[in-house]
């Protein structure tokens, strides 16, 4: 294998792991609230050479009564400032949110994944043509 595979894999590991323990905080220890978009999603910029991502910054009351703020970064589909959505949020950690939606709660892992048991597939493919002589 070489470097650049080596490093994918891993990079898709961390990012799996990462996106998994989220997902499993917000599922095991979480509070349920209506949250106000307080900023939309802007176009994508570009601040000292990196590309931001959008985000959504949202406003809600825990269960406790405290307000807190907290963004989403991917929002499908884009909410407009004042807009209320249903939202989980992890008791432990108020900043780490998502849409009340199992969809959006387990879509990151989901999506990493997959692409771990397709990385191993096609490395097994290119090994397989290597050793036959093909490509």
């Amino acid at each position: 294998m070489n470097p650049r595979t080596i490093l994918s894999t891993i990079v898709i590991l961390v990012l799996f792991g990462i996106s998994a323990k989220n997902s499993i905080t917000v599922t095991m220890d979480s509070g349920e609230a209506v949250a106000t978009c307080i900023s939309e999603p802007s176009k994508r910029t570009r601040r000292r050479g990196l590309t931001s991502i959008r985000e959504s910054r949202f406003r809600y009351q825990d269960e406790d009564g405290n307000s807190q703020e907290a963004s989403i970064w991917f929002s499908i589909p884009r909410p407009k400032a004042g807009e209320e959505v249903e939202i989980l949020y992890a008791k432990s950690s108020p900043q780490l949110i998502y849409y009340n939606s199992v969809f959006f709660v387990w879509m990151l892992p989901l999506i990493f994944g997959l692409l771990l048991l397709v990385k191993p597939v096609s490395i097994g493919i290119r090994h397989r043509k290597s050793k036959v002589g093909i490509g």
